[in-house]
C-alpha cells in the first residue's frame, strides 16, 4: 500500500489552531501531515491518526465516522486533548468510546503538559511510523491459508496493554482437550468474561457478543476445536502469552463490526471513501464484517454492503456464496450491486445463476446488470450464455412479426 503522509489528522474546526500547533511541530521533526480535501482518503493513505479530543470533536458525527474508518483500516491511533478526560466522558458515543478507551491519550492541558507529552507522542508517532514502513502482506498470506476462521483487527501499537499472569483459558478450563461442544464453551466463557463483557459493553450487549462468537468466530459449529481457538488468538511468538488472548480477540472483533456498521451505513460521511479505497485494507475481518451488513435487515446496507464486497476483489467461497444468494433478495438495488460485483470478481460460479437473472428478472435495470456482468467474466461459459441467449432472443423476436 502506497501511503501519502505519515500524519492524519481528526478534529473539529474549532480546534484548529491547536491542530495547527501540533501539525507544525510534527513538520518540524519531519513528519508529513496530510493537508489535502479529500479527507476519507487522506485518512486511508496516512500511515498514523492523531484524533484532536475535544468537547466539539467528540460531538461532531464526521470525526466520530473518522475514528470507526481509522479503526477498521489498522491505522494507529493516537488521542491528543486538551481537556481531561472528566470535561469529556459525558460526550463520548458508545461507539467512540469503545475505539478509544484502551488507548493511551496524550493530555496538553497547559504550557507544562505540551513540553512534556509532545516528546512521548513524537516517539509514539515515530515507532508507529516505522511499524507500518515494515508491515508486510501478512494478512493476506492468513487469510488464504485459513479463509474460514475470521479474524479481529490487529493490536493497537497505542494500546495501554496489563497482561495478567495466569493460565490461558483453553488450558486453565479444558486442559489438553482437543475439542469441546459449543455449549460447555459458551458456559464455561461467560462464566469466566460476563462481568467483563457488562463493564466494557452494558447488560444488553452480551447476548449480541456471545451471538458474534458463535456466529462469525465459529461459524455456527456445535463444536469448539482447539485449532478454531488457537486461530482465532494469532498468538506471535516474540510476544508475551496473553491468558485472555481470546476474549481480548473477540472485543476487538466486536468493536470493529461497530466501527463496520458506523463507516458503511446511509448516513455516513465517509462511506463513499471507505468503498474507493476497499482494495487497500482488504482485511479478513472487514470481510467478515461485509458478510454480516450483506445480511441485514436494511436493504439499503445490504446493497452497500454488495457494492464494497465486490470492491475488495476477494473470491473466497463464503464472498462468492453469499453475492449468489444476494441475486433473489427482495430488493431490486441489492439484486444489481450483486450483479455488478460478481461482474467485477469474474466469479464463474457465478454464470448460471446470472444467466437466470437475465433471462427471468423483471426489472430492466437488473437484467441489463446481469447481462453487464456476464460480459465482465468474459469465460467461455458466460460468452456461450450470452450467445445462446441472444440467438433465442432474436428468434422469438422473428417469430413475434411473422
Amino acid at each position: 500500500m502506497v501511503h501519502s503522509s505519515d500524519v492524519y489528522f481528526i478534529y473539529n474546526n474549532e480546534d484548529e489552531d491547536f491542530k495547527a500547533y501540533l501539525a507544525k511541530r510534527l513538520e518540524s521533526d519531519k513528519l508529513s501531515v496530510w493537508s489535502g480535501l479529500t479527507s476519507g482518503e487522506g485518512l486511508i493513505d496516512a500511515k498514523v491518526v492523531v484524533i484532536i479530543m475535544s468537547s466539539s470533536s467528540t460531538l461532531d458525527k464526521h470525526c466520530n465516522d473518522e475514528v470507526s474508518l481509522a479503526y477498521i483500516t489498522d491505522t494507529p491511533i493516537f488521542p491528543v486533548t486538551r481537556e481531561t478526560f472528566a470535561e469529556l466522558e459525558p460526550n463520548l458515543s458508545f461507539s467512540l468510546r469503545l475505539m478509544v478507551a484502551k488507548l493511551n491519550w496524550m493530555f496538553f492541558d497547559s504550557d507544562e503538559q505540551k513540553e512534556a507529552n509532545y516528546p512521548v507522542l513524537l516517539s509514539s508517532i515515530r515507532s508507529a511510523v516505522a511499524m507500518v514502513n515494515e508491515e508486510t502482506g501478512e494478512e493476506q498470506e492468513t487469510q488464504e491459508e485459513d479463509e474460514e476462521t475470521p479474524q479481529a483487527w490487529k493490536d493497537r501499537p497505542n494500546t495501554a496493554v496489563v497482561i495478567r499472569e495466569g493460565k490461558d483459558f483453553w488450558e486453565d478450563k479444558f486442559g489438553d482437550t482437543s475439542e469441546v461442544p459449543w455449549i460447555e464453551f459458551r458456559d464455561k466463557f461467560l462464566e469466566v468474561y460476563k462481568d467483563q463483557m457488562v463493564e466494557q459493553f452494558t447488560e444488553d450487549k452480551v447476548q449480541w457478543l456471545t451471538n458474534l462468537l458463535y456466529g462469525d468466530v465459529l461459524l455456527l459449529r456445535k463444536v469448539v476445536t482447539k485449532h478454531t481457538y488457537e486461530t482465532f488468538c494469532r498468538h506471535k511468538p516474540n510476544k508475551p502469552r496473553d491468558p485472555d488472548r481470546f476474549y481480548n480477540r473477540l472485543i476487538s472483533y466486536a468493536k470493529g463490526c461497530i466501527a463496520m456498521r458506523g463507516v458503511f451505513n446511509m448516513e455516513s460521511t465517509v462511506r463513499l471513501d471507505a468503498i474507493q479505497k476497499l482494495g487497500q485494507f482488504k482485511t479478513q475481518a472487514v470481510v467478515s464484517s461485509l458478510l454480516d451488513l450483506s445480511d441485514e435487515k436494511d436493504a439499503n446496507v445490504r446493497a452497500v454492503a454488495a457494492i464494497s464486497l465486490g470492491k475488495t476483489g476477494i473470491k473466497s467461497r463464503r464472498v462468492s456464496q453469499r453475492m449468489i444468494k444476494l441475486l433473489s433478495d427482495e430488493d431490486r438495488l441489492v439484486r444489481e450491486a450483486a450483479c455488478i460485483s460478481l461482474g467485477h470478481m469474474q466469479i464463474e460460479s457465478a454464470v448460471p445463476h446470472l444467466v437466470n437473472v437475465w433471462r427471468t428478472e423483471i426489472i430492466s435495470h437488473v437484467r441489463k446488470a446481469a447481462e453487464v456482468a456476464l460480459g465482465l467474466i468474459n469465460s467461455d461459459r458466460a460468452r456461450e450464455a450470452i450467445k445462446m441467449t441472444e440467438v433465442l432472443s432474436r428468434e422469438m423476436k422473428e417469430l413475434s412479426t411473422e
